[in-house]
């Protein structure tokens, strides 16, 4: 219910006599249980406090919203006959009429004190209005002279003001031209950071790539060493093959090598293994005595004599093929990727995560003959970053590499 609605019907039940003008003895709250407030009738709640007031006079008990009860407890104080003789309202009424009549005496006075002086300040003299009049010329010359010198240094100080304005926007307009450069610098600067940075992870990728696939080799060449019947000495005509190997050898120090003996079918196993074995055995003394190959990069098996195929007869030129020993050039992914780049300096770089598409065998004469030259501890230290990484790559040893395994 609204507010003011509530407060006319409480208002009208305290003129009624239905609600109680005496202060309550007592005071309870709680919540309501449904029951009729004795103030706007409504239901109260659950959820509504409810007050209860308790007299031990006429009235035993009465049951209020909150809000209901505090507008009872305003409004019981009040008259309750507005507008009777003798009432607080009636009393006000009076006094009221008394100030208007007290006003209008003193306005009448006031009125009649202005006309007396309006007749007075009509018989001043001609003199006197020309002196007064004079002096207010002269004061309001003096006036207008303090104002024009006033308004002429303002001027002046406008004027210089907008100099300095004039002077400090120039400055700006330098810094202005000072922050563009700054900008442009460290865009450019920043655009170099990007590139070197790209680079770097790059070269990080590469070299991850590279220590990733370390024992990965890639088959360079196949040749092959033949011995005559029960011999184990290196032929004339065989010499120039190893020198080849040799040299592969040498160029690369991550390049390994896998020999493997075989003998023709003749005789006993035992006696072909051992031969083959010292076939084996007379082709890496020659690379170790002749070329100083170490031995890290050398691989041999003995497989012992050739079996015929079903059918096959051991013909002279059988027999001799069988008595022999296979070489296998290897040579890890990083070293025949150099190779390639140093071979095609034009071809585009491999990418760190790709895989080098398949190719044919290169030939050992391929393998560049590497001389490297370490630089001076100063030019190390004085050369850029793209300078020195590949410095530091140089130094990885083969065996950081895993080329020793």
């Amino acid at each position: 219910m609204d507010s003011e609605l509530t407060r006319q019907l409480i208002r009208l039940r305290l003129q009624d006599g239905r609600l109680p003008r005496d202060r309550a003895v007592e005071l309870g709250f709680g919540p309501g249980s449904g029951q009729a407030c004795d103030g706007c009738g409504a239901a109260i709640t659950a959820h509504q406090t409810m007050t209860l007031r308790l007299d031990a006079a006429d009235w035993s008990e009465i049951r209020f919203h909150d809000e209901c009860f505090q507008i009872w407890e305003i409004e019981r104080l009040k008259d309750p006959h507005p507008g009777r003789p003798g009432s607080t309202s009636a009393k006000k009424d009076r006094a009221a009429s008394e100030g208007e009549r007290s006003m209008r005496r003193r306005l009448a006075s006031l009125i009649l004190c202005g006309g007396v002086a309006v007749l007075g300040s009509a018989c001043a003299t001609k003199s006197f209005v020309e002196t007064q009049v004079g002096a207010t010329e002269s004061k309001l010359t003096q006036q207008m002279s303090a104002t024009e010198t006033k308004l002429r240094e303002t001027a002046d100080r406008a004027g210089e003001n907008r100099c300095a304005v004039d002077v400090a926007d120039q400055r700006l307009n330098g810094l202005d031209l000072r922050v563009s450069e700054a900008g442009a610098r460290a865009s450019s600067a920043e655009t170099r950071a990007d590139l070197a940075t790209g680079a770097a992870r790059d070269v990080e990728a590469r070299l991850s790539q590279r220590l990733t696939n370390r024992n990965r080799h890639r088959l360079l060449d196949t040749k092959f060493v033949y011995f005559d019947s029960g011999q184990t000495e290196i032929r004339s005509q065989d010499v120039n093959e190893l020198e080849d190997v040799a040299k592969a050898l040498t160029a690369d120090p991550n390049a390994i090598l896998e020999l493997q003996g075989f003998a023709d079918s003749r005789g006993s196993d035992r006696y072909n293994r051992e031969l083959a074995r010292e076939r084996v055995e007379a082709v890496m003394r020659y690379l170790v005595q002749r070329h100083g190959i170490e031995l890290r990069q050398l691989r041999a098996i003995t497989m012992g004599k050739v079996a015929l195929g079903a059918g096959e007869k051991a013909s002279p030129e059988a027999l001799a093929k069988a008595r022999r020993v296979d070489i296998r050039l290897l040579a890890p992914w990083s070293s025949w990727e150099d190779a390639l780049s140093q071979n095609d300096p034009t071809a585009p770089e491999q990418t760190a995560t790709g895989i080098p598409a398949q190719r044919e065998p290169a030939t050992i004469s391929a393998l560049p003959v590497q001389e490297p030259m370490p630089p001076s501890p100063a030019a190390r230290i004085d050369a850029p970053a793209t300078v020195r990484l590949p410095e530091l790559l140089k130094t990885i040893t083969p065996q950081d590499l895993g080329g020793g395994g």
